[in-house]
């Protein structure tokens, strides 16, 4: 006798744990600080271009072309300034990671300009 056809059943896709959404994930994203959600806007976004436009050579090193925008007074502390072009630099990615590091050692990046100034 022959078989019978029969419908396959439908392929059922196993979802991995890794895969799913983790409701700590959707926590963080919730809990952004003010800096993350400031950065993230358009407005920073275009503000921190005109920045570099007119300055596109780095203002810290004056060597390298300037690709990132640091603020001097953080965000974190005075957030109102956040989009003032007087409060931020124009600086490459070297010498924002060293004004970034000397930032978090407690070193005042103002004075620590002077000093290199002065050698």
């Amino acid at each position: 006798m022959p078989r019978r056809y029969q419908p396959r059943k439908p392929n059922r896709r196993r979802v991995f744990r890794a895969n799913q959404p983790r409701a700590e994930d959707e926590d963080n994203r919730k809990r952004r600080t003010v800096p993350q959600k400031i950065r993230s806007t358009a407005q920073w976004r275009k503000v921190r271009k005109m920045v570099i436009d007119r300055a596109p050579i780095c203002q810290w090193c004056g060597k390298r072309p300037a690709e990132h925008g640091h603020h001097i007074r953080p965000v974190a502390e005075v957030p109102e300034k956040a989009m003032d072009e007087a409060n931020i630099l124009a600086v490459c990615a070297e010498c924002h990671e060293k004004i970034e590091s000397a930032t978090r050692r407690g070193i005042d990046i103002i004075g620590l300009r002077r000093e290199l100034e002065g050698q």
